[in-house]
């Protein structure tokens, strides 16, 4: 029987007795009886308890709960253990790191009844942090009531591992500067509070604007205005300002709207805006008189007919500050000079010159011509009227500029001088046309004369208008050679009879001619030509032969 056992070398099995063993709970005895062979008797007896009942083991832990080193300390034992017969017990100390941990407590009572217990808990000694979300609420910030009634999302979180609950002050809306409180305390119980100051704005900034309203300006004006508008806040000195356009227009013409819109650091807004004009543009000033023209004063007056003035200014912001010489129509050279101001400052200035002449030019002769000066038919005279003005340095002329000479008898030019301001005058010259008669016989118009070496040819020729006779013309001989060529060289003349001098011809008054005995002793054979030269009035005409021969 493995509860006794009995031993004896002369044992008589048949004898042994044992009491009854019982298993339920509870203290029992066992007794055991044996005699030997020998008739040697003996018993014996042992007391036991049945103890089929584990080990009570209660613990403080809660499951999944979160402590603080605090909150554990005041646990002090975690764990109590119940149980009918002294145990042996196994126990896990408590964690202090923060993290989740098992706490797992053994007892073992003396019949080996055994009983396990262990609780999943939290270790957190890091209290609670609280950030403020500076982009909805943060310390030092500006709002308006509006604002913080719109914030419905909280400002801030919570950082915690192990968050519980949180809570924060009440928004005051009331201008000034306030607190505001956040306190969170997480699973463990440990507890954080956060307090910032903020201030409540209720009151939009001002704008006032530094030109004024449809004002007129120039660029430079505005330049020397700076700053065309103040911003004005109650608490504010940082307000934010947006400005269209992007930039002040300061050089475009024309009328711009320049709209300020105010925001403080509250979100108080504020719009304004204004409407100015930019004009650089002077004012132009034209004349109804042509710059640099002369006038009588009668053409002076006439060409102001219709008009106020002398003058037209025109600007799109003119004003009656308008200053103008006074007109002169008195004989002379004048400058008139009027000055215009408009509305935006600019400032115009033009002036013209112009001349007053109720004088006609003085022709005091022609050029080129003298009273009654003689011509020969065919002879190209141009003639330029003298021609002086008190004003006009070149007055025009009309009339011939060219003499008629094509026909023998007596003639008559007029020219007529007018000045700039249409002054006119005229001046008639009388003059005379008289006939070359050409180189008379016998030397042959048509240039078939021969003639032998050592005789005399007479050169005879006359001037007149077929009734009168030019007999004061000087007139000289020129004898030119020409070769088979064609090439031409001058020729000795010599006279055979008398002559004034040299080649001159003399006038014979018995025929009316001039004559010149041309010798021909010195000269080559070959063909020659004669050229005259008449010197008439002033003037010297060349007329030329046709050729002739020379033989011996």
């Amino acid at each position: 029987d493995p509860l006794y056992n009995v031993e004896d070398e002369n044992l008589d099995e048949d004898t042994i007795q044992a009491s009854e063993i019982s298993y339920a709970e509870g203290k029992h005895t066992l007794i055991v009886s044996a005699a030997d062979l020998a008739r040697n008797s003996n018993s014996a007896s042992a007391s036991y308890i049945i103890d089929d009942t584990a080990p009570k083991v209660s613990l403080t832990l809660e499951e999944g709960k979160y402590y603080n080193l605090g909150a554990l300390e005041a646990l002090n034992q975690y764990w109590s253990v119940t149980d009918n017969s002294p145990v042996e017990i196994d126990a896990t100390p408590l964690a202090t790191e923060d993290g989740p941990h098992t706490a797992i407590v053994t007892a073992i009572d003396r019949a080996g009844n055994k009983t396990t217990v262990s609780v999943d808990y939290h270790v957190d000694n890091t209290p609670p942090e609280i950030v403020m979300d500076d982009s909805k609420f943060k310390d030092g910030g500006f709002y308006n009531a509006e604002y913080l009634k719109g914030l419905v999302v909280k400002p801030y979180t919570i950082k915690d591992a192990n968050p519980s609950t949180d809570n924060a002050s009440a928004f005051v809306f009331e201008e000034g500067t306030h607190l505001y409180t956040v306190t969170a305390v997480d699973k463990a119980g440990n507890k954080a509070s956060k307090t910032i100051s903020y201030t409540v704005d209720n009151t939009p900034p001002t704008i006032t604007f530094n030109i004024e309203k449809d004002g007129i300006y120039t660029t430079e004006s505005l330049l020397k205005i700076g700053q065309f508008y103040t911003v004005d806040d109650n608490r504010d000195k940082a307000v934010k300002v947006v400005i269209v356009p992007d930039s002040i227009v300061t050089s475009e013409e024309g009328t711009h709207t320049l709209k300020i819109t105010a925001t403080d650091n509250a979100g108080n807004s504020t719009t304004e805006s204004i409407t100015y004009i930019i004009d650089n543009t002077q004012p132009e000033i034209s004349f109804h008189l042509t710059p640099g023209k002369h006038y009588t004063t009668k053409s002076l007056t006439e060409a102001l007919v219709g008009f106020d003035h002398y003058f037209s200014v025109t600007d799109l912001h003119l004003t009656d500050q308008i200053t103008a010489d006074d007109l002169k129509t008195n004989e002379g050279n004048h400058t008139l000079t009027v000055t215009a101001k408009d509305a935006a400052g600019n400032i115009g200035t033009n002036s013209i010159a112009y001349t007053v002449d109720n004088t006609a030019p003085v022709i005091s002769g022609l050029e080129g011509l003298t009273l009654g000066q003689r011509f020969l038919v065919g002879q190209d005279v141009t003639v330029t009227p003298a021609v002086t003005d008190n004003y006009d340095t070149k007055p025009v002329t009309s009339g011939l500029d060219k003499l008629d000479t094509s026909k023998a008898g007596a003639h008559t030019i007029t020219v007529t001088a007018m000045d700039q301001a249409g002054n006119t005058s005229s001046f008639t010259y009388s003059y005379y046309v008289y006939n070359y008669s050409g180189i008379l016989q016998p030397i042959k118009a048509d240039g078939s004369s021969t003639f032998k070496k050592n005789s005399t040819i007479p050169v005879k020729f006359q001037i007149a208008d077929g009734s009168n006779y030019v007999k004061d013309a000087k007139a000289t001989l020129t004898l030119v050679k020409v070769n088979n060529d064609g090439i031409e060289a001058d020729a000795t003349v010599i006279s055979t009879s008398a002559a004034t001098e040299g080649n001159l011809f003399r006038y014979d008054l018995s025929d009316n001619q001039y004559i010149f005995n041309l010798g021909t002793k010195t000269l080559e054979e070959g063909k020659y030509k004669l050229v005259i030269t008449i010197e008439l009035d002033g003037a010297n005409i060349p007329k030329e032969s046709q050729t002739f021969t020379i033989k011996k």
